[in-house]
């Protein structure tokens, strides 16, 4: 349906060109939009339905709306269990001074980054080119081309200390920037341009050696361990399990390498990390020592975490990595699992006793939750934990301790599931996480043995089909039975990713077909013209670096080395000369690309 947008201004009527709306659209004084996101889905759209600012979509009727009016756009990107999203909705979203300038001066776009993560990746790049930290809420402004020329992450309505800038004065500098000295966005413009074909250029010719590039990666991973605490780098601690399953594979070669795995899985499975009393890991710790995590839980960390402890588990024996991660496989079928496929995350904040969103509450014990244990329960937990601020630790890692602390754990769990207001849970189902999982599920497979996990992983890879194949189109994922439209490079590849292990473990040739037929639709939906894929359809950006999933991009190309003998990749000789060269500039690059195959 079309119908006509009015322009009010003053007593003058301007009657602009049809656009394809949900609603009429009302312009009026110069407040000339109104909030669209009640017609959405997602619950981290609904979650700023309400607010004054006039958010609209990620549409081509919204792109088009800016270059008629010739405004910015502002493009603010995150997803439901983001802490500081909910932050910035409060503190900046609410703001009736914030509201009026974004609805007077720019087109405010709205965007649920799972839904399009090629949107957002593209400009998460934007923010790390300029040599910014990237993150969620993404907080970036375009011009009507649809080119980044300045950005962030939070922003709070008045400047907090050096770190947090102004948002008032962010859009007011930009406003003013825009229309008197557009010039300089324009440079902006050129600049990034140039960087990206600087960054899109492939080498005549690049190292192809791959023990040789390997060895150079793992130089390159010694520089930034942790020595003292295990992950990277002496500042917070995400998981970044791509890297270390990468040093998996060479930790026979190396004690070091051995050593520091060791470390690093010991910590994660005893300190703050992991959720000793509910199930489940965290996102990230926000400190060096892994003790105080930031606390939502996504369904992508614990698809992944298991693979390295049954990799770890495989290297040393150690029953707890096995047991850890069976652990986790159940909390995620417990907890997140739908007739649609399994949500996407959980998250960070719940109700207190007053009714108040609170970061982690649900998560923190008290005598209140203790005090249904027996004495020597009670003594015996006591024996093996330390809990600080309401967070639990294990004093030290023994399996046998572990398995005879658990019931105790459940009690403790059970009781705090009855007292207090769980966490929201995403409404979303994501086929790439989903997929990923299902690879997880033939992990534990093939760990265990047990045909459980087999079983699971087979009706999950259907459940997922059906509602996300329409023919050999493979779409993002669903809101219950409302499929996402967008389709993405990373859903097809862990497809095959997942297909290719089910071929592995049933000689089914069916799951080769079907992989085959994924091929065909990469190379018809994501080939450039220069012969490189693109994360999506909405965008001409290639991405090769990790995120918090392997990088679909050099994902697949470790899949055609992998299964060569299978079926017919067709890797170009320039994607693979892109991907060497690239690859190697990040050093979580080397996970993918330079793994033994």
């Amino acid at each position: 349906m079309y119908y006509r947008i009015i322009y009010y201004s003053g007593s003058r009527v301007h009657l602009l060109e049809s656009i394809e709306f949900r609603s009429f659209i009302l312009y009026e004084g110069g407040n000339i939009l109104e909030n669209q996101l009640k017609h959405e889905k997602s619950s981290y759209l609904l979650m700023h339905s309400k607010n004054p600012v006039a958010w609209q979509t990620w549409s081509v009727e919204t792109i088009k709306l800016a270059k008629m009016l010739n405004r910015p756009i502002f493009l603010s990107s995150g997803y439901s269990s983001c802490h500081w999203c909910k932050v910035m909705e409060k503190e900046s979203f609410e703001d009736e001074e914030i509201a009026k300038i974004l609805n007077e001066k720019f087109i405010p776009i709205k965007l649920d980054k799972d839904e399009y993560p090629d949107v957002d990746k593209t400009y998460q790049f934007y923010l790390q080119s300029t040599g910014l930290q990237g993150g969620w809420p993404l907080s970036v402004f375009l011009n009507q081309d649809l080119k980044p020329f300045y950005g962030g992450t939070y922003f709070p309505p008045e400047q907090k200390g050096e770190e947090f800038t102004s948002f008032k004065e962010v859009l007011n500098n930009v406003v003013m920037i825009f229309n008197k000295k557009r010039y300089e966005i324009d440079k902006v413009v050129r600049v990034r341009e140039k960087f990206l074909d600087d960054f899109y250029s492939v080498p005549a010719k690049v190292e192809t050696n791959r023990d040789k590039l390997a060895k150079i990666g793992i130089n390159e991973f010694k520089k930034i361990m942790d020595k003292q605490y295990g992950g990277f780098r002496e500042s917070a601690k995400f998981p970044y399990i791509s890297s270390l399953l990468f040093l998996a594979d060479y930790a026979e070669e190396s004690q070091d390498v051995l050593e520091f795995l060791c470390l690093t899985a010991n910590n994660m499975v005893s300190k703050g990390l992991y959720d000793h009393i509910n199930g489940g890991f965290f996102r990230y710790t926000m400190d060096r020592q892994w003790l105080r995590p930031h606390f939502e839980k996504m369904l992508l960390d614990n698809a992944l975490i298991p693979r390295f402890l049954f990799k770890m588990f495989e290297l040393t024996e150690d029953r707890i990595y096995l047991y850890i991660g069976k652990q986790v496989i159940d909390f995620v079928i417990s907890n997140m699992i739908t007739d649609y496929g399994i949500l996407n995350s959980i998250d960070a904040d719940s109700l207190d006793g007053n009714r108040n969103l609170v970061e982690g509450y649900y998560y923190k014990v008290n005598d209140v939750v203790f005090s249904i244990l027996a004495e020597d329960e009670l003594k015996f937990l006591i024996e093996e934990i330390h809990v600080d601020n309401g967070l639990v630790t294990l004093k030290k890692l023994d399996f046998v301790k572990r398995v005879a602390i658990q019931p105790i754990f459940d009690k403790v769990s059970e009781k705090i599931g009855t007292s207090r207001s769980k966490p929201i849970v995403d409404n979303k189902v994501v086929t790439s996480s989903n997929y990923i999982f299902c690879t997880t599920l033939l992990d534990a497979f093939e760990a265990t043995a047990d045909e459980y996990y087999l079983e699971y992983a087979k009706l999950l890879y259907v459940k997922i089909g059906d509602y996300m194949l329409d023919g050999k189109e493979l779409f993002r994922g669903s809101y219950g039975d409302k499929r996402i439209e967008n389709q993405t490079l990373e859903d097809y590849v862990f497809y095959i990713e997942a297909s290719l292990r089910f071929f592995e473990i049933t000689k089914d040739k069916a799951f080769i077909n079907i992989s085959s037929d994924a091929l065909v639709e990469i190379k018809r939906k994501f080939m450039r013209k220069d012969g490189l894929l693109k994360v999506g359809i909405n965008t001409d950006f290639v991405e090769t670096f990790d995120d918090d999933k392997p990088n679909p991009l050099l994902t697949l190309y470790y899949l055609s080395l992998k299964y060569a003998d299978l079926m017919d990749f067709d890797i170009s000789e320039v994607l693979e000369r892109f991907v060497l060269d690239k690859a190697h500039s990040f050093p979580t690059g080397h996970s993918t690309v330079f793994k033994k195959v």
